[in-house]
């Protein structure tokens, strides 16, 4: 099975796309300069990015992924795919 790997630029590019789609009104240079200080990032499997209540410093995209979300209340899993 091949994975499609994006560059950097290609990422950068859809996330221009998503905003502009949200909002066509925005200034082009703002977001341009925004979306210049996205980085991609990735994760082994099975790897904790945020637990509940956890604050973090950063924002993710999730792009692909298969994630499992579990709700303390009623203990039960959510499987998501991306």
């Amino acid at each position: 099975m091949k994975i499609n790997v994006l560059k950097i630029e290609e990422r950068q590019q859809q996330l221009r796309s998503y905003f502009l789609q949200l909002t066509p009104d925005t200034d082009l240079k703002a977001l341009d300069e925004l979306v210049s200080a996205f980085e991609m990032d990735s994760f082994p499997k099975n790897h904790l990015i945020l637990k509940q209540g956890e604050f973090s410093d950063n924002f993710y995209f999730i792009s692909k992924a298969w994630s499992v979300f579990i709700t303390l209340k009623k203990a039960k899993k959510y499987p998501t795919g991306l």
